[in-house]
């Protein structure tokens, strides 16, 4: 599954990537291509950094997927935001817009398709999402909400915004390398069949009131 997944990205990074690169691109790619709502996050265990990856993935979106699209990465400054994407993304970059994860409010009335937030920690990942769901239009394949996080017990928040009523599972990350987990709020458009299944990506169900 990872080369079919991941042959599209390694040639334009131009190199193949390690295991557990592919075990992050694979099921990003599966999740664009194969549900409805692509909201993921992925949980870097102790000695691993994928941000510079996941920065890569998203000039790859830029430049291959959506050329269109606007796109926002948040770090816990836009000063951290910017030095994590400076070997991947030339600075101003017009379809790129930074903001920091401590003042998420600093986004709102701005429209993206695309949302990276990086180094996520349960402080500010609802404030965080709550500013950034919103934002991100889901029409359509081209969106996507992916945290990232380092920590080991993050509240996972319901896909779009926080929904008191919602189910709160917590994400453990007891793994010995970085993973996805895909946080699914509904049905994918078609059922998967046997050669597009992707059992090896963990699925958090929430029921919740979708927001469009």
């Amino acid at each position: 599954m990872a080369d079919k997944y991941t042959a599209y990205f390694e040639k334009f990074i131009g190199r193949a990537l390690y295991r557990w690169e592919r075990d992050i691109i694979a099921p990003l790619e599966y999740i664009r291509q194969h549900t409805a709502n692509h909201r993921a996050v992925i949980v870097d265990p102790p000695g691993y950094d994928s941000r510079q990856l996941l920065c890569q993935y998203f000039r790859f979106l830029h430049e291959r997927i959506a050329p269109e699209a606007d796109f926002l990465i948040m770090a816990r400054t836009r000063i951290e935001a910017r030095r994590l994407c400076n070997n991947t993304t030339p600075a101003r970059s017009p379809w790129l817009s930074m903001a920091s994860v401590r003042q998420p409010d600093s986004i709102r009335g701005l429209t993206f398709h695309f949302a990276l937030l990086l180094d996520t920690t349960p402080n500010h990942i609802e404030d965080a999402l709550a500013a950034v769901a919103p934002v991100v239009l889901n029409e359509g394949r081209d969106n996507f909400i992916i945290i990232h996080t380092r920590s080991a017990s993050l509240p996972a928040p319901p896909a779009y915004v926080r929904d008191p009523r919602a189910l709160r599972p917590r994400i453990h990350a007891r793994r010995p390398a970085p993973f996805v987990m895909l946080i699914d709020s509904g049905p994918p458009p078609d059922k998967p069949t046997q050669e597009n299944s992707c059992p090896a990506i963990p699925v958090i169900k929430l029921k919740v009131r979708t927001m469009r």
